[in-house]
């Protein structure tokens, strides 16, 4: 006996709308962890800030995703290295000044010392002149820089 079996286009329509609902949610899952590495960073600058008497950056979403995608080469890469045109990235806003922190580390808190130990660093974090910033911040098990279990940040600042 010789089983066959027919689909109706109804049911290849189901099919694929059951395969797009399913990928699409594997693909908002990696998201989240992004944006919340993101907001808890800008929380971090923003609370250094706020203990130096400084106002709050606002959050270019639009610089951030270049940041992630520089923060991602580094890792690929496996080391540290800053944007090669930064300036050019802010012009579209009419920035003024810029600057940007790159680095990587066991945790962000760990990170956000470093920066702050930093002078150069520290002093990017804490500019006045600044208004608004891009951050990408990525996890990384495999860094030979950094140690395993690490998380990668960049940091782009403009006013």
């Amino acid at each position: 006996m010789r089983f066959t079996q027919r689909t109706t286009p109804r049911a290849r329509a189901a099919t694929l709308v059951l395969l797009a609902v399913l990928f699409g949610s594997l693909l908002l899952t990696a998201v989240p962890a992004v944006a919340s590495f993101r907001t808890r960073m800008l929380d971090m600058v923003n609370g250094r800030r706020e203990a130096h008497g400084l106002h709050d950056l606002h959050l270019n979403t639009r610089l951030s995703a270049e940041a992630t995608r520089h923060t991602r080469a580094m890792i690929r890469r496996d080391r540290l290295f800053h944007t090669g045109r930064l300036a050019g990235r802010v012009h579209r806003w009419h920035a003024h000044r810029w600057g940007e922190n790159v680095g990587c580390a066991a945790s962000m808190h760990s990170l956000m010392r470093a920066f702050m130990r930093s002078p150069d660093h520290r002093a990017n974090l804490l500019d006045r002149g600044f208004h608004q910033v891009g951050i990408g911040v990525v996890g990384d098990l495999r860094s030979r820089l950094c140690g395993s279990r690490t998380v990668w940040a960049t940091q782009q600042f403009f006013g």
